[in-house]
C-alpha cells in the first residue's frame, strides 16, 4: 500500500508539473522575431535578416522549420548583421521645427544623435535628414564622422513640421543605395501642419523602402502618439514618448541596441526548389514566412505570431515532455495494479473468510482494510456511479456481452469507469503536450477509440475462430455418439480434444449442466453468446431429435457437411468479390491519403482549404460523398450466403 501511495504521488507531481514545463504561457507579439528579408538568389543557400526585440539571444536560440521539415542545428549559421558584409544604412530624421527650442529639446537632439554616430558599427552607414517648413538632406549616406557632426552641429530651431515630406524625401535616399538594409530613426514633437505629401504616402514611401522605423516623440500639446505608431507599423520598429528631453540620450541609446540586435540566419535548403514555407523560432516566439526558391532579395510576406510553448523550442522538448507524460501514466497504472490486486491470493486467504480465520499479515500498516479494496471508498463509489449511468442507456449489457466475446475476464463497470479515467488523462497530457489543441484533440480521440477497436478485433477474431471449429467439433460429436458414448459424453470428449475457443465455450456449458441447467439452455446461450446461426440450428436440431428421437450422429453429419459446403460457398463470394473490396478501400483512403500528403509536402498550399467557410464545406462535403460511396460499394459486394 505504501508503494500505490508513493507512485500515485509521483504520477500526481509529474502531472502538476507538465503544464508548468508545457504552458509557459503565451509569447508577447511585440517580443517575435521579425524577418524584414529572405535571399534565395543563391538557392539552395537561404539567408534571411532578422530583428529581435529584447536582449540579444544566442546562437542556440534560433531553431527552423523548411516546409514543415526541422533543419538541424548544426546546418543553421546566425551572426549578428554587424559582423557580416552586408551594409546597414540608418537615416536620421530629426524635427528643427520651432517649438524644439522649447526646454532645449533640440541641444539634447544634438547630444543623443552624436552619441549614436559614435556607436555606429563598421558596416554601418548614416545620413541626416531634418525638416521645419521643408525637409532638408543634411547629409547622404556616408561613414565620415567628421562630416555627420558638422552635418548634426549646423541644426537650427525654426518653422513649421513638416513631417510627412521629411519622411518621404529620408525613404527616397534608399533608391540610390539599394543594397543598405533600411533603418530610420526619427524625432518629433508635433505634428505635420505644413507638409504637401500625406501620411498615406509617407507610409508608402516607407513601405516601399522596406525600412525599419524607430520613432522617438517629445510630449507636447500639437504631439499625437498615434501617429507614430502608424508610421512604424507592424515591421518590427518602435515607438515611444518622454516628456523630458534629457531622455532623448536613453532613447537613443536604445534605439542603437535595437538596430544592432539584428541578425543573418543562413542555411542550405533540402527542400528541391518552389515555394519555401519557413518557421524561425527565437527564445519561444516564432514568425512564418513565405518565399521561392531562386527570388533576389524575396521579402517576407507578414503573418501571424505563433504562440508557442517555451518547452517545444528546445532540442528534444517535446520528446521530453511525451516521456514525462508517460511516466506519469505508467506510476498511475502501478498504482492501481497494487491498489486492485490482491496481495496474498492464497487458498489459505480465500478459505479464511468462511473459516473465520482471518491469514496472517507481515506488517499491520499494510493490512488491508476490507474484503476487497477495489469495493470500497472512492474506486467504489465511483465504479458504482459509471455503472448506474451505464445501465441507463443499456451501454453495461452491451459492453458485458462484448467483454465475454472477446474473452476478456473484466467486469463491465470497472472495465467502463477505468477506461473514462484513462481516456480524461491521456486527453489533457495530449492537449497540454500538442503543438495546437485540435492536435491533441485528434490524438486523444485516436487513444480513446484504440481500446474499442482491439477489443472489437478481439471479439471478431474470436467468433470467427469459433465458427471454423463448428463443422470438425460436430464431426468428433457424432463420431463420439457413434463409439456409443452419451451426448453429455460426447461433449465432454470434445471439450478435451478441441481448442479454444470451442473448447472453453463447451466447457462452459458442462459446468453449468452440472450445476442443474438444462443442456439444451446451455447450448442456446452459446449460440446467442457466439452470436452463430449455424451453431443455433445446430441445437435447435438436437433440441428436436431430443423430443422426437431418431439418429442423433447422422443428424451432426449432415449438418457438419452443410455448413462444409456452405463454408466452401463463403469463400468462392469472397474470392470473386474481392476486386470490388479492394477498390472500395483505396477509393474510400485516397483522399485521405493524398490530402495527408499534400498536408506534409505543401502544408502553406492546402492551408488555405481550411482557412474559409468555403473550404470547410467543400470538405465535409466530399467527406460525406466519400463514405456514401464506401457505402455503396460494401452493399454491392456484401452477398449472404
Amino acid at each position: 500500500m505504501k508503494r500505490a501511495i508513493l507512485a500515485l504521488a509521483a504520477a500526481t507531481a509529474i502531472l502538476l508539473g507538465l503544464p508548468a514545463a508545457a504552458l509557459a504561457g503565451p509569447v508577447d507579439p511585440a517580443k517575435a522575431p521579425v524577418v524584414g528579408n529572405v535571399d534565395t538568389s543563391g538557392y539552395p543557400d537561404v539567408r534571411l535578416e532578422v530583428r529581435v526585440a529584447g536582449d540579444a539571444p544566442s546562437p542556440t536560440d534560433f531553431h527552423l522549420r523548411e516546409n514543415g521539415a526541422v533543419v538541424p542545428e548544426g546546418s543553421l549559421t546566425v551572426r549578428p548583421l554587424a559582423q557580416t558584409s552586408r551594409p546597414v544604412g540608418t537615416v536620421l530624421v530629426i524635427d528643427t521645427s520651432g517649438s524644439m527650442k522649447s526646454k532645449g529639446a533640440l541641444d539634447q537632439a544634438k547630444a543623443a544623435a552624436h552619441q549614436f554616430i559614435a556607436g555606429r558599427g563598421p558596416n554601418e552607414w548614416i545620413a541626416v535628414v531634418s525638416f521645419s517648413s521643408a525637409p532638408i538632406i543634411r547629409s547622404s549616406f556616408t561613414q565620415d564622422a567628421a562630416a555627420l557632426g558638422s552635418a548634426i552641429d549646423g541644426l537650427a530651431a525654426m518653422g513649421e513640421t513638416a513631417l510627412y515630406d521629411g519622411l518621404i524625401t529620408a525613404s527616397h535616399l534608399y533608391d540610390q543605395r539599394p543594397e543598405l538594409q533600411p533603418n530610420l530613426v526619427l524625432l518629433s514633437d508635433g505634428s505635420d501642419s505644413i507638409s504637401s505629401g500625406t501620411r498615406a504616402q509617407a507610409v508608402a514611401a516607407l513601405g516601399a523602402a522596406h525600412t525599419t522605423v524607430y520613432a522617438v516623440g517629445i510630449a507636447s500639446s500639437e504631439f499625437d502618439p498615434a501617429v507614430l505608431s502608424q508610421l512604424v507599423g507592424s515591421d518590427g520598429g518602435s515607438t515611444s514618448t518622454t516628456g523630458n528631453p534629457i531622455d532623448l540620450t536613453a532613447q537613443f541609446a536604445r534605439i542603437r541596441s535595437a538596430i544592432e540586435n539584428q541578425y543573418e540566419v543562413s542555411y542550405r535548403s533540402a527542400s528541391g526548389g518552389g515555394a519555401l514555407a519557413i518557421e524561425l523560432t527565437v527564445g519561444g516566439a516564432s514568425t512564418q514566412v513565405q518565399t521561392r526558391a531562386g527570388a533576389v532579395g524575396a521579402v517576407a510576406t507578414p503573418t501571424a505570431v505563433i504562440q508557442s510553448h517555451d518547452l517545444f523550442t528546445k532540442p528534444g522538448g517535446k520528446g521530453l515532455l511525451l516521456l514525462l507524460a508517460a511516466l506519469a501514466a505508467g506510476l498511475a497504472a502501478f498504482a492501481l495494479i497494487v491498489i486492485f490486486t490482491r496481495q496474498d491470493d492464497t487458498l489459505d486467504t480465500r478459505l479464511g473468510v468462511y473459516g473465520g480465520a482471518a491469514p496472517p499479515v507481515e506488517n499491520a500498516a499494510d493490512a488491508p482494510s476490507g474484503s476487497s479494496l477495489i469495493e470500497s471508498g472512492f474506486v467504489r463509489r465511483a465504479v458504482g456511479i459509471t455503472s448506474r449511468m451505464a445501465e441507463r442507456g443499456g451501454v453495461l449489457v452491451k459492453v458485458e456481452r462484448l467483454l465475454e466475446q472477446a474473452n476478456l475476464p473484466l467486469r463491465p463497470a470497472e472495465a467502463l469507469f477505468f477506461y473514462g479515467a484513462g481516456v480524461v488523462l491521456v486527453g489533457v497530457m495530449a492537449i497540454a503536450s500538442a503543438p495546437s489543441p485540435v492536435v491533441g484533440l485528434i490524438f486523444a480521440a485516436l487513444v480513446a477509440a484504440l481500446p474499442i477497436v482491439v477489443v472489437r478485433q478481439l471479439r471478431k477474431r474470436r467468433l470467427k475462430a469459433f465458427e471454423a471449429q463448428l463443422p470438425d467439433t460436430l464431426n468428433l460429436l457424432s463420431g463420439s455418439l457413434r463409439a456409443g458414448y452419451s451426448f453429455l459424453q460426447g461433449l465432454e470428449a470434445v471439450a478435451q480434444e478441441t481448442s479454444d475457443p470451442m473448447a472453453r465455450e463447451l466447457r462452459r456449458v458442462l459446468a453449468e449442466s452440472r450445476l442443474g441447467r438444462p443442456l439444451e439452455d446451455a447450448l442456446t446461450d452459446v449460440a446467442t453468446r457466439m452470436e452463430s446461426n449455424d451453431f443455433d440450428w445446430s441445437v435447435l436440431a438436437i433440441r428436436i431429435q431430443r423430443e422426437v428421437g431418431g439418429n442423433l450422429a447422422e443428424l451432426l453429419q449432415t449438418v457438419a457437411e452443410t455448413m462444409i459446403e456452405r463454408s466452401r460457398l463463403r469463400g468462392e463470394v469472397k474470392a470473386l468479390t474481392a476486386e470490388g473490396r479492394i477498390s472500395g478501400i483505396i477509393m474510400g483512403l485516397l483522399p485521405v491519403g493524398l490530402g495527408l500528403f499534400m498536408f506534409t509536402a505543401s502544408p502553406t498550399y492546402i492551408d488555405d482549404l481550411f482557412g474559409s467557410a468555403t473550404g470547410w464545406a467543400m470538405v465535409i462535403g466530399s467527406a460525406l460523398m466519400a463514405a456514401a460511396g464506401f457505402a455503396w460499394i460494401q452493399k454491392i459486394i456484401k452477398i449472404e450466403v
